[in-house]
Protein backbone atom coordinates (compact mmCIF):
# COMPACT_ATOMS: atom_id res chain seq x y z
CA UNK A 1 0.00 0.00 0.00
CA UNK A 2 1.64 3.45 -1.04
CA UNK A 3 1.80 6.34 1.66
CA UNK A 4 -0.90 8.34 -0.06
CA UNK A 5 -3.25 5.56 0.19
CA UNK A 6 -2.52 5.10 3.63
CA UNK A 7 -2.57 8.50 4.30
CA UNK A 8 -6.18 8.61 2.87
CA UNK A 9 -7.32 5.39 5.19
CA UNK A 10 -5.86 7.12 8.13
CA UNK A 11 -8.04 10.73 8.00
CA UNK A 12 -11.52 8.38 6.88
CA UNK A 13 -10.74 6.59 10.14
CA UNK A 14 -10.07 9.72 12.23
CA UNK A 15 -13.18 11.88 10.50
CA UNK A 16 -15.08 8.48 11.28
CA UNK A 17 -13.95 8.26 15.24
CA UNK A 18 -14.69 11.97 15.37
CA UNK A 19 -18.26 11.87 13.60
CA UNK A 20 -19.08 8.91 16.15
CA UNK A 21 -18.44 10.85 18.77
CA UNK A 22 -20.41 13.87 18.25
CA UNK A 23 -23.30 11.52 16.95
CA UNK A 24 -23.68 10.29 20.50
CA UNK A 25 -23.53 13.54 21.62
CA UNK A 26 -26.34 14.43 19.25
CA UNK A 27 -28.45 11.69 20.33
CA UNK A 28 -28.57 13.12 23.70
CA UNK A 29 -29.49 16.54 22.98
CA UNK A 30 -31.34 16.02 19.70
CA UNK A 31 -29.88 19.12 18.48
CA UNK A 32 -27.11 19.78 15.85
CA UNK A 33 -24.16 22.21 16.82
CA UNK A 34 -20.91 23.25 14.85
CA UNK A 35 -18.75 20.48 16.29
CA UNK A 36 -20.88 18.43 14.81
CA UNK A 37 -20.75 19.98 11.33
CA UNK A 38 -16.83 20.32 11.80
CA UNK A 39 -15.50 17.20 10.42
CA UNK A 40 -17.43 17.71 7.25
CA UNK A 41 -16.19 21.41 6.75
CA UNK A 42 -12.84 19.81 7.47
CA UNK A 43 -13.05 17.83 4.78
CA UNK A 44 -14.47 19.40 2.54
CA UNK A 45 -11.41 22.28 3.12
CA UNK A 46 -8.70 19.60 2.96
CA UNK A 47 -10.43 18.02 -0.35
CA UNK A 48 -10.93 21.04 -2.90
CA UNK A 49 -9.21 19.33 -5.88
CA UNK A 50 -12.04 17.14 -5.74
CA UNK A 51 -15.12 17.07 -7.31
CA UNK A 52 -17.01 16.61 -3.71
CA UNK A 53 -20.81 15.41 -3.98
CA UNK A 54 -23.31 14.99 -1.43
CA UNK A 55 -23.81 11.34 -1.73
CA UNK A 56 -19.73 11.05 -0.96
CA UNK A 57 -20.01 12.91 2.39
CA UNK A 58 -22.85 10.46 3.19
CA UNK A 59 -20.88 7.80 2.51
CA UNK A 60 -17.48 8.90 4.65
CA UNK A 61 -19.90 10.09 7.39
CA UNK A 62 -22.38 7.76 7.81
CA UNK A 63 -25.13 10.08 7.75
CA UNK A 64 -28.30 9.96 5.19
CA UNK A 65 -28.92 13.08 2.79
CA UNK A 66 -31.81 14.72 4.42
CA UNK A 67 -29.63 14.51 7.73
CA UNK A 68 -26.69 15.91 6.41
CA UNK A 69 -29.09 18.58 4.36
CA UNK A 70 -30.68 19.59 7.53
CA UNK A 71 -27.68 19.89 9.54
CA UNK A 72 -26.15 22.32 6.77
CA UNK A 73 -29.12 24.18 6.81
CA UNK A 74 -29.42 24.66 10.28
CA UNK A 75 -25.93 25.77 11.25
CA UNK A 76 -24.78 27.86 7.86
CA UNK A 77 -28.44 28.31 6.36
CA UNK A 78 -26.64 26.90 3.20
CA UNK A 79 -27.24 23.30 1.38
CA UNK A 80 -23.47 21.11 1.49
CA UNK A 81 -23.63 22.00 -2.52
CA UNK A 82 -23.98 26.00 -1.90
CA UNK A 83 -20.99 25.61 0.75
CA UNK A 84 -18.63 23.62 -1.38
CA UNK A 85 -19.36 26.19 -4.29
CA UNK A 86 -19.09 29.22 -1.43
CA UNK A 87 -15.59 27.97 -0.23
CA UNK A 88 -14.21 26.73 -3.79
CA UNK A 89 -15.25 30.39 -5.04
CA UNK A 90 -13.39 32.43 -2.11
CA UNK A 91 -10.47 30.20 -2.62
CA UNK A 92 -9.99 30.89 -6.25
CA UNK A 93 -10.35 34.41 -5.75
CA UNK A 94 -7.94 34.31 -3.26
CA UNK A 95 -5.34 32.10 -5.50
CA UNK A 96 -6.16 35.01 -8.37
CA UNK A 97 -4.72 37.93 -5.91
CA UNK A 98 -1.08 36.15 -5.17
CA UNK A 99 -0.83 36.27 -8.95
CA UNK A 100 1.30 33.43 -8.75
CA UNK A 101 -1.18 30.89 -10.64
CA UNK A 102 -3.15 30.90 -14.34
CA UNK A 103 -6.76 30.51 -14.17
CA UNK A 104 -6.21 27.00 -15.59
CA UNK A 105 -4.21 26.36 -12.37
CA UNK A 106 -6.79 27.53 -10.38
CA UNK A 107 -9.79 25.83 -11.79
CA UNK A 108 -7.72 22.49 -11.73
CA UNK A 109 -6.36 22.78 -7.90
CA UNK A 110 -10.32 23.21 -6.89
CA UNK A 111 -11.34 20.06 -8.73
CA UNK A 112 -12.93 22.03 -12.03
CA UNK A 113 -12.11 19.82 -15.26
CA UNK A 114 -13.25 22.47 -17.43
CA UNK A 115 -11.83 25.75 -17.42
CA UNK A 116 -14.97 27.36 -19.58
CA UNK A 117 -17.09 25.49 -16.38
CA UNK A 118 -15.25 27.44 -13.65
CA UNK A 119 -14.62 30.94 -15.55
CA UNK A 120 -19.00 30.81 -15.87
CA UNK A 121 -19.22 29.37 -12.09
CA UNK A 122 -16.74 32.56 -10.93
CA UNK A 123 -18.57 34.76 -13.17
CA UNK A 124 -22.14 34.11 -11.64
CA UNK A 125 -20.88 34.18 -8.20
CA UNK A 126 -18.64 37.68 -8.65
CA UNK A 127 -20.62 38.96 -11.34
CA UNK A 128 -16.98 38.64 -13.35
CA UNK A 129 -15.01 36.35 -15.38
CA UNK A 130 -11.64 35.25 -13.31
CA UNK A 131 -9.64 37.14 -16.15
CA UNK A 132 -12.02 40.36 -15.55
CA UNK A 133 -11.02 40.19 -11.64
CA UNK A 134 -7.08 39.88 -12.39
CA UNK A 135 -7.34 42.90 -14.45
CA UNK A 136 -9.20 44.60 -11.59
CA UNK A 137 -6.84 44.24 -9.21
CA UNK A 138 -3.91 45.64 -11.24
Amino acid sequence: MNTEMSLVIFQRILIQALWGQRSSKKESRGLVTDDELEPILLYIENHMDKDISVEELCRIFFVSRSSLQGMFRNALDLTPKQYIADVKMKRAKLLLQEHGYTISEIAYQLGYHSLYYFSRKFKNYFGMSPSEYIKSLL
